[in-house]
């Protein structure tokens, strides 16, 4: 019985990394809709709306090595979700960008293509070009579109996904759980063995 069970641990095991493995590499191999960074970008010719500016100065801090220095304006259950893995709580969220200071993330550039705001389903989506470098061992490039969601009147940040390269979320199953997994490990694993 034992054994049985070890069995179906592993092939557990190999069937996840093989799906996260699948994701993550169609987020960084579907290049279409890549954008290239802007020639000479200036922070300062980005036309930002005062409603926005919050959100893009919290999301600027997260990716630029930070954390998450505005806790205030997420919501307690926060999810945050890209290719690879999916965080679900501001508890979560937090180590999940405080983990990330250690590939010593650079903001190379971002744009604010659009805010809309949804009356029908009561929420406003802010959509984010964001170019960014990582360095693990190597320095690497990652372009992404950012999508952020907010509840209309309380204005807390409900959703944060980054498609990298633009590229949709795999969304058919067993990718969501997947990414859910990992998560769940990242967060346990991170808050144990990364100190920054």
């Amino acid at each position: 019985m034992l054994k049985g069970g070890l069995m179906v641990v592993a092939l557990a095991a190999a069937s996840h990394t093989t799906m996260a493995t699948v994701a993550v590499a169609r987020g960084f191999a579907l290049t279409q809709n890549r954008v290239p960074a802007p020639a000479n970008w200036r922070p300062e010719a980005v036309v930002v709306d005062a409603t926005s500016q919050p959100v893009i100065d919290a999301l600027l801090a997260m990716y630029g090595g930070q954390g998450v220095t505005k806790p205030e304006l997420f919501a307690a259950d926060v999810v945050f979700e890209d290719a690879a893995a999916q965080v679900v709580s501001l508890r979560e969220l937090q180590e999940a960008f405080r983990a990330l200071k250690v590939t010593s993330p650079e903001t190379i550039a971002w744009d604010l293509v659009s805010s809309t705001v949804d009356e029908a389903e009561r929420e406003r989506t802010l959509d984010i070009d964001l170019w960014q470098r990582y360095r693990l061992g190597k320095a690497f490039e990652v372009y992404s579109r950012v999508v952020v969601r907010q509840g209309a009147e309380a204005g807390e940040i409900r959703l944060v996904q980054e498609k990298w390269n633009n590229a949709d979320l795999l969304w058919t199953y067993p990718f969501p759980a997947v990414r859910r997994a990992n998560g769940l490990l990242s967060y346990v694993l991170t808050s144990t063995f990364i100190r920054t």
